[in-house]
């Protein structure tokens, strides 16, 4: 049986690299040809130059989307809660973050934006975002009332306080954002080690990419 190859690349695909939608690698569903065609072409390269891209470059991009996020999963909180209490506000978080996902997904794809950088942010991203979300979740449902016999929608989101010391009480949302603080910095410390181990991998598929363009293909 022929094995399968990714439809722009070539390299043979398997479990561990094919992304199972459109014949593609996961390097190329990540920078399809099309998208490093366009880069090299409006912006004149050379593979030293691509080289020289060094990962130093795109920490800006990287912490700019852990803010960002970490931004939409706060505000999308207190809107759903406005609307419709805790029960709303952990569902408004969840869609807020999916959109806040999207939004840099949509960024990244733009041409001028360096194939290593999105490849970079897919690596970052994923492990930031995942325990970003869940540790933020854990905290909310853990302290906030979620459900008492019926929804809980009086009073803003800091009505509802936790003892935290005899005769001390504090809002239990300033907990949930600290959890989420301290999430977020776990978060970017494993993405970045993530996206900084798996550039050598990133820089030869850029580079087959650069030759592949260089040969008019």
């Amino acid at each position: 049986m022929t094995a399968k190859v990714c439809v722009d690349c070539g390299v043979t695909l398997s479990g561990w690299n094919s992304n199972f939608i459109g014949g593609r690698c996961i390097h190329c569903y990540r920078v399809p040809f099309a998208h490093a065609k366009a880069f090299f072409a409006h912006k004149p390269v050379t593979e030293q130059g691509l080289r020289d891209w060094k990962f130093s470059k795109s920490i800006f991009t990287l912490l700019a989307y852990a803010v960002f996020l970490f931004a939409c999963l706060v505000v999308g909180c207190l809107v759903g809660f406005g609307k419709g209490g805790s029960y709303l506000g952990i569902i408004y978080a969840f869609g807020a973050t999916l959109l806040g996902i999207l939004i840099f997904r949509l960024l990244m794809n733009i041409s001028t934006v360096h194939p290593l950088d999105t490849n970079r942010w897919y690596n970052f991203a994923f492990p930031y975002s995942i325990i970003l979300f869940f540790s933020f979740a854990i905290g909310y449902l853990g302290w906030m009332p979620i459900l008492a016999g019926r929804l809980i929608a009086a009073g803003s989101i800091l009505s509802h306080h936790v003892l935290i010391a005899p005769n001390v009480t504090v809002p239990a949302f300033y907990l949930v954002l600290l959890v989420g603080i301290s999430a977020a910095i776990i978060g970017a410390v494993l993405g970045l080690w993530n996206a900084s181990r798996q550039e050598t991998r990133n820089l030869a598929h850029l580079l087959a990419q650069y030759k592949r363009w260089q040969q008019g293909k």
